[in-house]
């Protein structure tokens, strides 16, 4: 079929076989197929941590060695930008505007997000706050100065007229 390394097991699903990277004989990493099929990379060996998994069909696992999604992550992860704008991004589909991003200081919400929806069916969404000053426990910041409308209203099921509102003059 072509040139290349092969390591060949018995039959499938039967044993470990990898590539192993080894130090004066102790095994560091590997890189193989399991017995169930999947590639993984292992830290000491095939008996010690597996760090990476991608099981037949495209999952992949990343501190798992069974991924239950395209990606997986169980553990903290972390996103950070390339930029020197310090912001960690996730983006939604194509449109660079579909993101949520932030950095030690704040979050952010792209410009095309119009909801954010706390979908919880064993007790109401909630936004809190821990202000250790004792004062302000949460603001809303409107980014621009309002000179006419409402700057909050609170609605009572989708599509429904407020029930509450706030102006731009504090009424």
């Amino acid at each position: 079929v072509g040139n290349g390394i092969r390591i060949n097991r018995p039959a499938a699903g039967t044993h470990y076989h990898a590539l192993e990277f080894s130090t004066d004989g102790t095994c560091d990493w590997s890189i193989g197929q399991n017995a169930a099929d999947a590639l993984e990379i292992y830290e000491n060996g095939a008996d010690a941590t597996t760090r990476l998994t991608i099981l037949e069909g495209g999952n992949v696992g990343i501190g798992t060695d069974s991924p239950s999604q395209k990606l997986h992550v169980k553990g903290i992860g972390m996103i950070e930008d390339a930029s020197s704008t310090a912001y960690g991004t996730l983006q939604f589909g194509t449109d660079t505007s579909r993101y949520i991003r932030g950095n030690s200081a704040e979050l952010q919400v792209g410009s095309t997000i119009q909801q954010i929806h706390f979908q919880n069916t064993s007790a109401a969404g909630q936004i809190a706050s821990s202000a250790a000053n004792g004062t302000d426990a949460i603001q809303i910041l409107a980014r621009t100065v309002h000179t006419s409308a409402n700057i909050l209203e609170v609605i009572n099921g989708n599509g429904a007229a407020p029930i509450f509102h706030i102006d731009y003059t504090g009424n």
